[in-house]
């Protein structure tokens, strides 16, 4: 690891109280658990059988998002 990305998450640790292990296997565990867009996307796509305007892809995104 970069000893500048290195300093960078020490800092972030230390303003979590947390030790990096700690901080690090957090933000893992909250990445993991993140849903990806396209995932997001494609559950929007299965619900309107491939055929949804844009108004709607907006608004079933933004509560996909919410309820995340």
């Amino acid at each position: 690891m970069p000893d500048d990305m290195h300093k960078k998450l020490q800092l972030k640790a230390r303003e979590h109280n947390q030790s990096l292990q700690q901080y690090l296997l957090g933000e893992l565990h909250r990445a993991s658990e993140r849903t990806s867009i396209t995932d997001v996307l494609n559950e929007i796509e299965a619900r309107c059988d491939g055929r949804v305007g844009f108004e709607q892809a907006a608004k079933d995104l933004a509560e996909g998002r919410s309820q995340r």
